[in-house]
This record gives C-alpha cells, structure tokens and sequence, in this order.
C-alpha cells in the first residue's frame, strides 16, 4: 500500500470517528463547544466626546447588548487624563440608579495605561450597559471617555 493510499485511509478513518462522537447539530456548532479564545469578546463603548462629567455624559441610550456573554475585564480610556482628585466609573446594568451598578467593573480612567477591572459578570442578550462616571478630577478635568469591554460568549 502507498504512503498516500495509508494516510487517505486513516483520514477517513478519524473522520469516523469523530462523526461517532460529535455531531454537528442543525443549528450549528453551540457556543458552549467553542474554545475561550473563540469566544473572546471585545468593544469599545464611548460615553462622553467632551469633558468629564458625573453621569452618563453623552451616551443618552445603553448599549444593547447582543447575545449572553460574560465581561471579564473594563478599562476606561480617555483622550486627556484629568488632574486633582480621582476620577471614577463604572458599569450599570440595566438602568443608571446606584443599585444596577456592575459589581468590580469601576476603576480611573487613563489615556495610556488604564486599570483593568475585572467584574466577571454574566450579561443577558438584550441587557443595556451604560457607561456611568461617579467621580471626575478635583483640577482639571479629563476630556473624552470610552470602555473598553472585554469577555466572552456564553
């Protein structure tokens, strides 16, 4: 038997029996059987294009979000770091009352190197995040700020 006649034979071979542990369902393949790194998840969500303010700056509507996922990390960027003081902000879920906060998800904002958050909080599809600044500079205030939004699919 030739070298390419054996290893047709064993493709096929593996073939069956993977097709014997795992079939494919109709709607594709679930988002459970995908790896962490093909789930990855990640996005930018601008909250104010001015200077900083205490509140949801210019993000008048939330993010939809749109399938179940899982934020794992936030930083928060800006244009121009503030002076004086802290900045503060923070994920609110579902509305921007103080109860709807994302537990773990606040941290300042950096134009450079910005602090990584890690809430670790499942998301529904359909859930609003809103980006909600609870503290600005005491100086000079920052100008612009985005989350940046890491996680995964679930």
């Amino acid at each position: 038997m030739a070298l390419v006649d054996k290893i047709s034979a064993l493709a096929t071979r593996i073939g069956a029996e993977v097709k014997t542990k795992y079939t494919l369902p109709g709607g594709g393949v679930p988002v459970a059987d995908l790896s962490n790194d093909a789930r990855a998840v990640g996005f930018m969500l601008w909250q104010t294009y001015g200077l900083h303010a205490v509140g949801i700056g210019q993000q008048d509507i939330g993010y939809v979000v749109p399938f179940a996922m899982r934020v794992t990390g936030v930083r928060y960027w800006c244009k121009t770091a503030g002076t004086g003081g802290t900045a503060a902000i923070e994920l609110r879920k579902n509305g921007i009352a103080g109860g709807n906060t994302i537990s773990s998800s606040s941290a300042a904002p950096a134009a450079a190197t910005p602090t990584l958050a890690t809430p670790n909080h499942d998301l529904a599809a359909g859930d609003l995040i809103w980006v909600y600044q609870t503290a600005v500079n005491s100086t000079t205030l920052g100008v612009q700020l985005a989350a940046e939004i890491i996680g995964r699919r679930i």
